[in-house]
């Protein structure tokens, strides 16, 4: 395991990363994916934050998404832009949030969820890190939070499906938290982690049955990718990490000709659009292969990842090398 380092931004995105994607903005599709991101900026600063009160229930699941999205196009919009009214309106929903979530986890059926949206903020927090509008007392207040969520996710012992996301929110607890240890609870033993969701071929299978299969074997494979971006920040490369001959690279082309129509989805009459399938961005940055920009250019490069991530072709989109 390499030293880990805590330099702000350090999560799913560096200093150069970020100037890199400046440097792009009136290009497409990533001057596309920009303005919707300014958009969705603009609309959270006339919103209020709406947190739920005490445990966490399904009841919350809409608000929960649509405030920790807001801290992460507020943190993305202030870092690329400078403009700290988007840091001070994203130190308002955080601080909402912090004050009124109970920071436990109820039950084992929300683990996916509040994890995943739970590392949609951290992002945003990273990402405002440095903002004058981002107090160290408004820091304190997150960082207490997220540890004692930390620290009762420990506790817990997720099923298959959720302990990616139970490993994604100790990563994100060490970025907010700054304590290194939360990235050992997140990246060791990964390589028995591919090998239990991972078939021989490369297909991803955290559920049986359900109508859903190719859906939830591409939110899993998602995320798996944004722990492995995150390792990526932190000097480890887990995106080729190999364990039974089991690898990410192999699910992603296992996959591929579901989302490009070349193969149905065994039991399924057809892909479903909403698939989960802009995690190909980083795939194709990664490893390059025509399979993975033809799954892009097959479902298109508008795609938003409303669990994470956020506009992921702007942040994460490579250029094909052809104008497009």
């Amino acid at each position: 395991m390499s030293a880990h380092t805590l330099r702000h931004p350090v999560m799913f995105l560096n200093a150069g990363e970020l100037a890199d994607i400046r440097n792009r903005l009136g290009r497409e599709p990533w001057a596309r994916a920009y303005g919707r991101l300014i958009d969705s900026a603009e609309a959270a600063t006339r919103r209020e934050p709406r947190p739920a009160a005490g445990e966490y229930t399904q009841q919350c699941r809409a608000a929960l998404f649509r405030d920790c999205g807001a801290v992460r196009d507020l943190g993305l919009a202030f870092a690329l832009t400078g403009e700290e009214r988007y840091a001070r309106r994203a130190a308002a929903f955080l601080l909402a949030w912090s004050s009124d979530l109970s920071p436990r986890f109820p039950a084992p059926d929300v683990l996916p969820d509040l994890c995943a949206a739970l590392s949609s903020l951290a992002y945003g927090v990273d990402l405002l890190w440095r903002a004058r509008g981002f107090t160290d007392q408004d820091k304190n207040q997150v960082a207490r939070w997220m540890d004692d969520l930390a620290c009762d996710l420990e506790t817990k012992t997720p099923d298959l499906s959720a302990a990616p996301w139970a490993r994604l929110l100790f990563a994100s607890a060490a970025v907010v938290v700054e304590d290194p240890r939360w990235f050992e609870a997140a990246f060791g033993g990964f390589g028995a982690l591919l090998a239990a969701v991972m078939e021989p071929g490369g297909i991803v299978r955290p559920e049986a049955g359900g109508g859903e299969e190719l859906k939830d074997a591409l939110l899993t494979l998602k995320s798996l990718t944004c722990l492995a971006e995150a390792a990526r920040h932190q000097g480890i490369d887990l995106y080729n990490h190999e364990s039974e001959g089991k690898c990410l690279r192999s699910a992603f082309l296992a996959h591929a000709p579901f989302l490009t129509g070349r193969a149905a989805w065994p039991g399924s009459a057809g892909t479903p659009w909403e698939s989960h399938s802009e995690a190909y961005e980083i795939a194709f940055r990664t490893w390059g292969d025509e399979d993975f920009s033809g799954v892009l250019r097959t479902r298109g490069r508008n795609a938003w990842d409303g669990r994470v991530l956020g506009p992921v072709t702007l942040t994460h989109g490579a250029d094909f090398g052809d104008g497009r």
